[in-house]
């Protein structure tokens, strides 16, 4: 179970900024493009595990999406709210600790964006008193 506090400095910090595509990210969609970010800093504060998996929007691959698997073994994911219903998902991948460990460091991009949402999720949750 992930705190309501930090759920709501989450949704709070979501930004053209620090979306995956500004271009594509609209305030009447805010977790557009936040997959990978949210993913990560859930990960990073409660641990456990990702999953991704491809999204296909009218047969053709469109991007991959991410969520949690937090160390209860439940799954979360605080954007799902992205998604219209008019998509299609692959099967899921579990990403744990080897993939991480194996992959290297995250491109750089990806880290200047979580970089970003980190300290955009903190100041949200110093304004609301939560985390």
């Amino acid at each position: 179970m992930i705190d309501q506090g930090l759920q709501k400095a989450i949704r709070r910090a979501w930004s053209a900024e620090t979306a995956a595509d500004d271009k594509l990210w609209v305030a009447q969609n805010p977790a557009a493009g936040h997959c990978d970010v949210t993913s990560l800093l859930v990960r990073e504060t409660l641990g456990g595990d990702l999953k991704m998996a491809q999204v296909f929007r009218n047969g053709e691959l469109s991007e991959h999406h991410f969520w949690n698997v937090l160390p209860d073994g439940s799954e979360v994911d605080l954007t799902s709210s992205q998604f219209d219903g008019s998509e299609t998902f692959g099967e899921a991948t579990l990403m744990d600790q080897s993939f991480f460990d194996a992959a290297g460091p995250m491109n750089a991009e990806l880290v200047r964006r979580f970089d970003l949402f980190r300290g955009a999720v903190a100041e949200c949750c110093t304004e609301i008193g939560s985390w």
